[in-house]
């Protein structure tokens, strides 16, 4: 059997055979599988002559170069370990990190070593065992502060580093999937509890839906699509409705690009109050439908309150905005401009771009900012197709949008709250499209934010930004007062000077950036198993979920299913493990603030 597995784990390696070095790394696999294990995988003896080798076989590798490349050489030992699962056995013990390590730090500052590792999944399996945290203990600030190192500069090396340090604080591909899949489960959970008795379905819009935020980091977003209203441009006759529909045909004139007033052409045979509490005549003698006056119509309670097209509430530990919105089914006229300008770059691709224009629009209400009708107003949206779009954003392409948030939250936020993810997300779209694919690669990643930085800066100096889906409508037009627009020039221009570095003023990645990749790895593992179980709890949550019935109920309801409390006594055990202990009435609370504290 030890033969049989040796052999099997040295032919995996896949490595040239003619180099002597590859040659002694399977010899050093070899004499690693002399090592006895029992059935659970740990240690239980060691052939104290095969070890004898196998430290003998490390150190005439080490010796067979000058020191200039003795690090890389231990690196190339390191990666033919874990290509043959060898590794696996040795994170109950030292071997590893006494064997390498010392070896690895004196040669540091002239190799890529940390690169290397965090460039592949090789890192996922070392944290375990004392390489890398004995390494970047004694190495962080090099790492991090250093000038130039050979031939790569340290903005590369730095982007590099906080790319992996983004995948340890949430945003690691397969995470951001997970959300996304998970919040596909609730809108379709959902969208069958009331679809019978309301004939709504929900979409889960901003960072929740995109898969880009934890579930405490920001605000839920949560549309309501009333399926018997229906918005259509003038002229298009490609759906036709039944009796029981509302259909409003949309009138552009007077109306700031992207806004549009309402005008009521079929009035549905199903009663529907917020509708008809809504509607009134104008002055032509036509009937339109106030958005001021539909939004109002569904705020329940003192709590609530309207902010845009939402109404918005609120917990002690989380805030949500649902708002109440029309189908329109015109979204390939009104997105014609979009569908067909040149581009350069191939982002959409045309696939892409078909795909994204035959998902229906959305009409919401709230009017243009600084518009004398704004009151009677309504605005298209297209959330399915921008969520079509960042979807098929790579991982270098989202993490400059999550590290324009963070900037945005901790540097911008304080000047003016105007300047929202939206719009972030949106500077991003634009420099997806206008930029070739080369440029989204890791080590570019602060470089590519800087530049987004300027065409943020750019477009506060004009007090126009475009919206990417119809450029005719400014995003800027009527946010942000003089004074805001020169603070935040002035800030972004510091802020661009500073350079890439300025990602440290983050509070989320600095503080990460200071742990040892070791100790982050493992919170992040921790966290992430965490997060997985409260998302399944929410997908139970959802089953008892429906419009007419409050959270509180909602909440009885889920707790009498005995799986839904398994799952929470195990998200409890992982945040505070003597919880049963404590019986003090403000236990919940504590739960709360701890689950909170973690997922935020």
């Amino acid at each position: 059997m030890e033969t049989k597995e040796a052999s099997k784990e040295a032919k995996h390696l896949k490595l040239d055979s003619g180099l002597k070095k590859y040659n002694t790394c399977i010899k050093i696999c070899v004499h690693v599988n002399n090592v006895r294990f029992n059935l659970s995988g740990y240690m239980s003896g060691v052939n104290k002559d095969d070890l004898a080798m196998f430290v003998a076989d490390l150190h005439n590798l080490l010796d067979w170069h000058d020191d200039s490349s003795r690090a890389c050489n231990v690196t190339d030992i390191i990666e033919s370990l874990v290509q043959t699962y060898v590794i696996e056995r040795f994170v109950q013990t030292d071997i590893i990190g006494s064997l390498v390590c010392a070896d690895i730090i004196k040669s540091l500052q002239q190799t890529d070593v940390i690169e290397r590792l965090v460039q592949t999944d090789i890192i996922e399996r070392l944290v375990q065992t004392d390489i890398i945290g004995s390494l970047t203990a004694q190495k962080e600030q090099l790492w991090l502060f250093d000038g130039r190192r050979g031939e790569r500069s340290s903005d590369e090396e730095l982007s590099v580093r906080v790319c992996w340090v983004l995948d340890q604080l949430g945003y690691s591909q397969s995470m951001v999937l997970h959300r996304r899949v998970t919040c596909k489960k609730w809108e379709v959970i959902g969208s069958i509890n009331i679809i019978s008795q309301y004939n709504t379905t929900i979409i889960t819009a901003g960072s929740k839906g995109e898969g880009f935020a934890a579930p405490f980091e920001s605000d839920s977003d949560t549309v309501l699509l009333y399926m018997y209203s229906v918005c259509k441009t003038p002229g298009d006759d490609s759906l036709t409705l039944p009796d029981t529909h509302y259909e409003f045909t949309m009138d552009s004139e007077h109306c700031h690009p992207g806004h549009f007033r309402l005008e009521l052409t079929q009035s549905g045979t199903t009663g529907k109050s917020n509708i008809q509490q809504a509607l009134f005549v104008h002055d032509n003698g036509k009937t339109y439908i106030s958005s001021e006056k539909y939004v109002t119509s569904f705020i329940k309670d003192n709590d609530q309150t309207v902010s845009g097209p939402a109404i918005t509430g609120c917990s002690k530990y989380s805030s949500w905005d649902h708002v109440n919105s029309f189908r329109c089914t015109s979204q390939q006229q009104l997105l014609s401009q979009w569908i067909n300008r040149q581009r350069h770059h191939n982002w959409p691709t045309q696939d892409l771009i078909e795909e994204a224009s035959k998902l229906e629009a959305q009409m919401v209400p709230v009017g243009c900012k600084g518009s004398e009708h704004k009151n009677i107003e309504w605005r298209v949206c297209f959330i399915l197709s921008v969520q079509k779009l960042t979807d098929s954003w790579n991982e270098n392409q989202y993490k400059i949008y999550i590290l324009l948030k963070l900037i945005k939250k901790s540097q911008l936020k304080p000047i003016s709250d105007e300047i929202s993810s939206y719009l972030m997300k949106n500077i991003v779209l634009w420099f997806t499209e206008q930029n070739p694919a080369k440029i989204f690669k890791k080590k570019y990643l602060l470089q590519n934010v800087m530049n987004c930085l300027r065409n943020l800066q750019d477009a506060i100096k004009a007090n126009h930004l475009p919206f990417y889906m119809l450029p005719d409508r400014n995003l800027l037009i009527g946010r942000i007062n003089p004074e805001q627009q020169q603070l935040l020039i002035e800030k972004l221009g510091d802020l661009i000077e500073e350079g890439p570095r300025v990602i440290l003023r983050c509070p989320k990645v600095s503080k990460a950036l200071e742990m040892s990749p070791a100790e982050l790895a493992k919170k992040n593992r921790w966290r992430e198993k965490l997060e997985k179980l409260w998302l399944e709890g929410m997908n139970i949550w959802f089953t008892y979920w429906s419009l007419n019935k409050e959270g509180v109920e909602i909440n009885k309801e889920a707790w009498r299913n005995p799986h839904y409390i398994r799952l929470y006594d195990r998200i409890h055990g992982m945040v505070w493990p003597q919880w049963r202990e404590y019986q003090g009435d403000d236990r919940v609370d504590i739960l709360k603030r701890k689950v909170v504290g973690v997922l935020s």
